[in-house]
């Protein structure tokens, strides 16, 4: 018998499934590689085909997110080493989900970007 993406057989009270390569489970229907029509990016994420291996991926760049489906939080305050945050020497940077916000140290107080 088939059932999705496999092909189950018959045993003694029960059965076993061979799964194509792409699927797993006990019933194939697990997808083990991420697929555009399932639209999984999270984020603003946007779903992409690598032009090479021909495997769907997601692309985070420009969303604040990294992951396979763009669903970890980078912080920005430590990415690229000390400091490469644009914060100035009078504030402290603070992560915050997507981004990052400069807080003034006292007693300074408006904008340090630079």
């Amino acid at each position: 018998m088939y059932m999705y993406v496999g092909q189950c057989v018959n045993v003694a009270g029960s059965y076993f499934c061979l799964c194509m390569s792409t699927w797993s489970g006990s019933d194939c229907t697990q997808r083990l590689i991420l697929t555009c029509d399932d639209s999984p990016c999270l984020h603003n994420g946007t779903c992409q085909q690598d032009p090479i291996t021909r495997l769907d991926y997601c692309n985070c760049t420009g969303t604040g997110y990294k992951g396979t489906v763009c669903e970890l939080d980078v912080d920005e305050c430590t990415v690229g080493g000390v400091n490469s945050h644009r914060c100035g020497g009078n504030s402290t940077c603070v992560n915050v989900v997507g981004g990052y916000v400069c807080n003034c140290l006292p007693p300074y107080t408006g904008m340090t970007l630079d």
